[in-house]
């Protein structure tokens, strides 16, 4: 998931609506929002809200009176398509929230509007956790890594311009991570037979982006959920013995009704993975160097899609179009992630960003992406 950034921005271009005399279209970083004729012009200083904003009472009854035809559902902006034109987010004047010409462009003024993030129900639990122990906060080991949090490409237009990468297929499904990784927190029994060399260095740990579970062979008395596919799915792929000390992959399950409308052809209670990312000793590889890895490890990859010069034309190309990973049961591609050829640091973080399909959006597939 990626961070809201309700932002100050100028807005970079307007055009006319191709299909409608009293709208025009704004341009605000890389995304479009559809706008009511000459209502703002190029070069406006305004408050951008993104998909996925929720709104409280108050903002959202200043910008839809209760005479307005234009209501949201539950509070929620989303992906919408006005006469044929998509429109991604809103744009309103900085009067119109109480904000003065003053504030600097840039400024995220989410906390000082009170405007959240989207944050879809909790999976239901039959295919996601159970059957394993949850990690207590005091066992959790500090060193088994989240995976980065991957902001949209509309965020940050400019980032990878003229750059090398490398574009694989979004799958909608589960985030799985899972590796060796440096033993954590030693209780006073373990720290005891530490000093008779009774303690490995490593322990393998796996589990979902906030989930953390251990001890994957053994039995527990503590159970929650029904059945556990990170469990499964370490099992299904022999992670414990294709993995090496200080190796954690990062992955997305996949399967069946695991996210509403995408099975990518899965039979009944059938998951599966493609590996994302691989981390060597806290350091992520090369994309390429990833794919290697997988292939000597016998472990799949998400779908590549291109390697070269990063372009706009580029990443439209390849948002759209069915799923390469199953073509025949998905129509609609969920998106694209965009990384740099080599892993480095810019200045948004990590080199990577997603680009989720509009078409997908429109749908409405699921709260997940």
């Amino acid at each position: 998931m990626s961070e809201l950034i309700v932002e100050i921005v100028k807005i970079k271009d307007i055009t006319n609506h191709p299909n409608a005399d009293r709208l025009d279209l704004a341009t605000i970083k890389g995304w479009q929002c559809v706008i009511a004729k000459d209502s703002f012009k190029k070069g406006d200083k305004v408050v951008y809200l993104p998909i996925d904003s929720i709104l409280p009472f108050e903002i959202e009854n200043k910008i839809f009176p209760p005479e307005s035809k234009i209501k949201l559902t539950k509070s929620r902006i989303r992906t919408i398509k006005i006469r044929g034109a998509i429109s991604q987010g809103m744009i309103v004047p900085l009067k119109s929230l109480g904000l003065t010409e003053d504030i600097k462009i840039g400024t995220d003024v989410k906390e000082k509007l009170g405007i959240l993030k989207y944050d879809p129900p909790p999976q239901k639990g039959t295919y996601i956790d159970g059957g394993v122990s949850k990690v207590s906060k005091k066992q959790k080991n500090p060193h088994f890594k989240k995976y980065t949090n991957i902001d949209h490409v509309k965020n940050y237009p400019e980032t990878m311009k003229n750059l090398n990468v490398i574009i694989t297929e979004k799958i909608h499904g589960s985030n799985y991570r899972g590796g060796y990784v440096k033993i954590g927190r030693l209780n006073i029994w373990k720290r005891f037979l530490k000093l008779f060399s009774l303690v490995p260095e490593y322990e393998f740990v796996f589990g979902s982006h906030n989930v953390q579970l251990q001890g994957l062979l053994k039995h527990f008395k503590k159970t929650f959920y029904k059945t556990n596919i990170y469990l499964d799915i370490t099992k299904q792929y022999n992670l414990e013995k294709k993995l090496k000390p200080y190796e954690v992959i990062y992955a997305e399950i996949y399967g069946f009704n695991l996210q509403k409308n995408y099975s990518y052809g899965c039979k009944q209670n059938e998951f599966k993975m493609v590996v994302i990312d691989v981390m060597i000793c806290d350091r992520y590889l090369n994309k390429e160097d990833a794919i290697q890895f997988c292939v000597e490890r016998d472990l799949p990859f998400a779908p590549v899609l291109y390697k070269g010069i990063y372009s706009q034309e580029v990443i439209d190309k390849y948002v759209d179009g069915k799923s390469v990973l199953a073509p025949k049961y998905q129509p609609v591609r969920e998106g694209i992630v965009i990384t740099t050829m080599q892993e480095q640091i810019t200045h948004i973080g990590r080199g990577i960003l997603k680009y989720i399909n509009p078409k997908y959006l429109l749908k409405d597939q699921s709260e997940w992406h």
